[in-house]
């Protein structure tokens, strides 16, 4: 059995609400608390987050390149990387989206390790991409923006690569089944 599986606990997502729920607060931002929920494009991060945040489960500032796009003229994903690099070098706790497919990431938790972080990944996945091409079908009729199939596609199977490194250096590491069904909500924005 590999070292992979064999440590892993894979929740449907109506089961990690209810663990959520149930579960502690998590530390307040002068804790060195580096929390990252990523997972494929239209996998259901921002549900995911929105919910923890609902609940009162986390208490500790959110960064998400759709909010820091907002106020910078960088349209590339060093704006993220900046700040999560000061909330680091400040010490904050922190809590962040993160939508690549990119590696960037191993760096950043290894730099927050360094700074003596707890670094806990939440990884949200469906079972298969056309899952997640729902998803962004469905957010295009409320408005959302266009996607283009074949990179999401793309992303969803350079992303998934991505889980097993992240789950080799997370101090926590939880997989997340958001695939969604008749007893699980499709996500909405």
């Amino acid at each position: 059995m590999n070292k992979f599986k064999s440590k892993l606990k894979v929740f449907k997502y109506k089961k990690i609400a209810n663990l959520l729920n149930k579960a502690r607060t998590l530390p307040t931002s002068n804790e060195r608390i580096m929390l990252v929920v990523c997972g494929p494009d239209a996998s259901g991060k921002s549900t995911v987050l929105a919910n923890m945040y609902k609940n009162k489960k986390i208490n500790i500032p959110f960064l998400s390149l759709k909010m820091l796009k907002k106020d910078s003229e960088e349209t590339d994903l060093n704006i993220l990387v900046k700040n999560i690099k000061n909330n680091i070098d400040n010490g904050s706790g922190f809590a962040v989206e993160w939508d690549s497919q990119s590696l960037e990431i191993i760096d950043l938790i290894k730099y927050a390790k360094l700074n003596q972080f707890k670094t806990i990944t939440y990884f949200v996945y469906t079972t298969s991409s056309s899952y997640n091409n729902e998803r962004a079908n469905i957010r295009l009729k409320q408005g959302g923006l266009d996607f283009d199939k074949e990179e999401l596609n793309k992303n969803y199977k350079n992303t998934l690569k991505l889980s097993s490194k992240l789950n080799e250096i997370s101090d926590k590491f939880v997989l997340i089944d958001n695939t969604f069904k008749d007893d699980v909500s499709v996500m909405s924005l």
